[in-house]
């Protein structure tokens, strides 16, 4: 590569890398779900049990604490999950467009593309993770109804 010329080696290479980050990113999506769900049931079975003994309120805050960490948490996954498929995008149109070996390279890398992004556009992509994608959100707000319905039979 000579003063930032791209090849197709290059670009798929940079592909794969990036192919692997949006794998990983759904990967961790689904273990923090698992995680979620894992901690969520250890809470309730507590509750259920009388050994945590907690009235309605103060079962709903740790209930509903638990789900918004894991939330969050996911949301950051996601969202990194978001930078990877865009800039897969971008580096596909360039492997077939005309102008491979004329393109600005440090545009085109993974890294040097995420750093690039202002922390408006990462507070977006944040937020679409959070309320916009569907697996997210009605996974947790589905936790939190159960918890509610739960919580109201045994308080």
């Amino acid at each position: 590569m000579m003063n930032g010329m791209l090849t197709k080696e290059i670009v798929q290479e940079q592909l794969n890398y990036i192919y692997h980050a949006i794998d990983r990113a759904y990967d961790n999506r689904q273990t923090t779900k698992r995680w979620a769900l894992t901690v969520w049931t250890a809470i309730v079975a507590g509750m259920l049990s009388g050994k945590l003994v907690l009235g309605f309120y103060e079962g709903l805050l740790v209930v509903n604490s638990a789900i918004v960490a894991f939330w969050v948490y996911e949301g950051i996954s996601g969202a990194y999950g978001i930078f990877a498929h865009r800039q897969a995008v971008k580096l596909e149109r360039l492997l077939t467009s005309e102008n491979l070996e004329t393109a600005d390279a440090s545009e085109y890398m993974y890294i040097q593309a995420y750093e690039r992004l202002d922390l408006k556009e990462k507070i977006r992509a944040y937020l679409f993770t959070l309320f916009r994608m569907e697996t997210v959100l009605i996974f947790y707000i589905f936790l939190s109804a159960l918890s509610l319905v739960i919580l109201w039979v045994i308080a």
